[in-house]
């Protein structure tokens, strides 16, 4: 029978790593950032930064769920579930504030709002080859 508890373990580690961490959104001066384009800049990547929190909550809930199924998790593996959960799930609403932070901001500096809408294509990230 194949042990879960180092396989659960690798899983989460790996999905940790393979998120890029998140940067919190930089404030900066009106006078540094007055062109919308900076604006629009910003707005993706605290939009980006949201999608990637919300996939490392997805990705620590099924490590989460593979842990309730299995019932034979104890001591550090579960520890480390638990731990990354919890991260995990603040990560999420501490973006979320960010972008509203940001959004707010750029408001008050005269952005105009049809910059600060996106679609889809503009929220994926480019894909390298």
């Amino acid at each position: 029978m194949i042990r879960t508890a180092p396989l659960c373990l690798a899983m989460l580690v790996g999905i940790a790593g393979a998120i890029p961490p998140v940067v919190a959104a930089q404030p900066f001066d009106a006078a540094e950032a007055s062109s919308p384009e900076r604006w629009r800049e910003k707005l993706i990547a605290a939009h980006q930064e949201i999608v990637q929190a919300r996939e490392r909550h997805e990705a620590a809930l099924d490590a989460y769920r593979i842990m309730r199924r299995r019932n034979r998790k104890r001591g550090e593996p579960r520890r480390v579930i638990l731990e990354e959960l919890e991260l995990a799930a603040a990560a999420v609403p501490k973006a979320e504030q960010e972008l509203e932070a940001l959004t707010e901001a750029a408001r008050r500096a005269g952005v105009p709002p049809g910059s600060m809408r996106f679609d889809e294509a503009d929220l994926v990230p480019a894909a390298s080859d």
